[in-house]
């Protein structure tokens, strides 16, 4: 356990046309693996060595990907946001996405265990030219052990510029011991909701909309999947699927 800001930074560049890590920083627990080079995507695995996210756990997550970089950032397993007791945890995520640059963040789901207090804030901004493929998968408790809705708190806010002007905002709230019961059957029973946000792909929606039916444009600009389910491996599955569909327009 960590209780404390724990810090991740990158800045991604490229060198004969391969994205590299040009600069990193971490501190406890973050790790990183040896990169994965497919074709032009570089795939790089961050490690957190922790059991979960804890009490008073900070998290600050920051990349910049230079011009013309093409990388996906993953993990290797579920982020557990334990009893979080009288306090709250938090993540910060801030990405820069410079000209001409693809980039997927495609984490795996964030498990809300019982009693868990959790705050995630994203800032995105996407310069001319620039593709993005941005995941957000939250399962709300752990059914077989009694926990569905068992935590205490839940915020998500996700922004996103493109050249320093917003283009998406979109915030989800959810406090099971403040909300009546029909509030919650907005979820209709379900315990898995994933989002996935994707700009710079507009031009493929025809062609994605015949493989994925829950794709849908947003206003200004971008397409999006919103999911409710009630199994991982369903959703983990159609995450694949559209990484490969986005990787190979690269």
């Amino acid at each position: 356990m960590f209780a404390q800001k724990s810090v991740f930074k990158l800045t991604l560049d490229t060198i004969n046309e391969k994205t590299i890590i040009k600069n990193s920083f971490f501190t406890p627990p973050f790790k990183l693996m040896r990169n994965f080079y497919d074709k032009k995507l570089t795939s790089i695995y961050v490690l957190n060595s922790s059991a979960g996210i804890f009490k008073e756990d900070h998290l600050s997550f920051e990349i910049i990907c230079k011009k013309s970089t093409n990388t996906a950032i993953l993990t290797q397993s579920y982020e557990k946001v334990y009893d979080t007791k009288d306090s709250f945890a938090s993540k910060n995520i801030d990405f820069t996405l410079e000209e001409n640059v693809s980039f997927f963040y495609m984490p795996k789901p964030l498990l809300l265990q019982e009693n868990a207090n959790f705050i995630q804030n994203t800032k995105i901004n996407l310069a001319s030219f620039s593709r993005l493929v941005y995941v957000d998968f939250v399962i709300f408790g752990r059914v077989a052990m009694d926990e569905k809705f068992a935590f205490k708190n839940y915020e998500s806010l996700t922004q996103i510029y493109r050249n320093d002007t917003l283009i998406l905002n979109d915030k989800i709230k959810i406090n099971p011991s403040y909300m009546k019961e029909n509030d919650l059957n907005f979820f209709a029973n379900y315990t898995h909701y994933l989002s996935i946000y994707l700009f710079g792909y507009d031009e493929f929606y025809e062609e994605l909309k015949a493989s994925f039916d829950d794709i849908n444009q947003l206003f200004y600009e971008g397409l999006c999947i919103k999911i409710l389910s009630n199994e991982s491996e369903k959703l983990l599955l159609l995450q694949d699927k559209l990484f490969k569909f986005c990787q190979n327009k690269i």
